[in-house]
């Protein structure tokens, strides 16, 4: 009994080395994360192809978006210059105005005292005048003193000064101090339209109260509108002023609008964008400043190179292609890419790919068991 357990130990201790021989002989996980190995049989159940980087025309254009925009100049604020009443007004946002046409009636009693004020002060000069040349007189007779012709020649210069800052008031009010007199004193002020243009705000019903620094009627000239349009840092390369543009809106994509573009900006935003104005080569008249616009710009002579959108397959917000490294063994490595078009995706700095043989069928495949084997 004591030889037939110690021969069951044997043959038990044989087993366990036998078993653990077998483990060890197998083969380990590869360090190498970036790697994916197939076993014959994974190589016969899944369809893997290659192809090559292709140099070609990838995109002619670029398409970007925007929006219709004014240059400052073309937009103008209508305010008062001392405040007042409206009186009367028939404008209504989207009415054209010519330029110097009446637009408003503004009413205020500081608009009286001003024209008042004027008056008096035009009296009280030409008296000062008439005191000059009395102490000249004087003077010349050696029946006045030096003093007193001093006196009466800077009392005179204070009421020219004071007259010409009055009718500096009146002008900015369209009141001509030429013709005020004292029967055609007002209390109110014509409103003009400086500009040729639309209305595109009224601030305010007849009898409200503006303030200098309100704004009671805005005007565009459409003469100048801009397309706005945001292009990516890495895009301005291919871009030039002159370049063609075609617009559209996203509710009307058949209708085209053609634009050059006439300035490129030099600030990049923090999305990494840069702003691109154009210009309509006929403006459309329907779409108002903000309009959001879609717009494609043409590119010329580019070559880019680019592999079918199906080789990159993207993780965790990175790109990646597999390169075969031989046969079943495969590569995976991070690509830069750009604009997608007609099935084919620009691969920026291809240097590191040129003449490798890039998965295009399977690479979602080989990213599943590269990330599997990982877990």
């Amino acid at each position: 009994m004591k030889y037939l357990i110690y021969s069951l130990f044997l043959i038990s201790l044989l087993n366990a080395c036998s078993s653990h021989e077998s483990v060890s002989d197998s083969p380990l996980p590869s360090k190498n994360d970036t790697i994916v190995v197939l076993t014959e049989a994974q190589r016969k159940q899944t369809t893997i192809t290659t192809t090559k980087l292709n140099a070609e025309h990838v995109n002619p254009s670029i398409r970007v978006n925007g929006k219709i925009d004014m240059p400052p100049q073309n937009i103008v604020s209508i305010a008062l210059p001392l405040g007042g009443y409206l009186r009367q007004t028939n404008l209504l946002p989207g009415m054209e105005v010519r330029q110097g046409q009446q637009i408003g009636q503004i009413e205020d009693e500081q608009f009286v005292q001003l024209q008042q004020d004027y008056l008096e002060t035009k009296s009280k000069l030409h008296f000062a005048t008439l005191a000059v040349q009395r102490q000249k007189s004087l003077h010349e007779n050696m029946a006045g003193s030096s003093k007193a012709l001093h006196l009466s020649e800077a009392e005179k210069q204070q009421f020219r000064i004071a007259l010409a800052g009055l009718e500096e008031k009146l002008r900015l009010l369209h009141l001509n101090p030429l013709t005020i007199n004292t029967g055609n004193i007002t209390r109110r002020i014509p409103l003009y339209a400086p500009i040729h243009g639309f209305v595109t705000k009224v601030n305010g019903n007849v009898g409200k109260y503006f303030s200098p620094s309100e704004v009671v009627v805005e005007i565009i000239n459409p003469d100048d509108v801009h397309l706005n349009l945001k292009v990516y840092e890495k895009d301005i390369p291919y871009i030039s002023v002159g370049s063609n543009v075609m617009a559209y809106t996203n509710s009307n994509s058949s209708t085209k609008y053609p634009a050059n573009v006439i300035l490129i900006g030099r600030d990049i935003e923090p999305d990494g964008s840069i702003e691109v104005h154009c210009h309509f080569k006929n403006y459309p008249q329907h779409l108002a400043p903000g309009t959001y616009m879609n717009a494609e710009i043409e590119i010329a002579n580019k070559k880019s190179s680019s592999l079918p959108d199906e080789c990159v397959v993207s993780f965790e917000g990175k790109d990646y292609v597999f390169i075969q490294l031989k046969q079943n063994t495969y590569v995976w490595k991070e690509v830069q890419c750009g604009s997608s078009e007609n099935g084919r995706i620009e691969i920026l700095h291809p240097e590191t790919l040129g003449g490798k043989d890039i998965v295009q069928q399977g690479a979602y495949m080989l990213l599943m068991k590269l990330k599997n084997k990982e877990e």
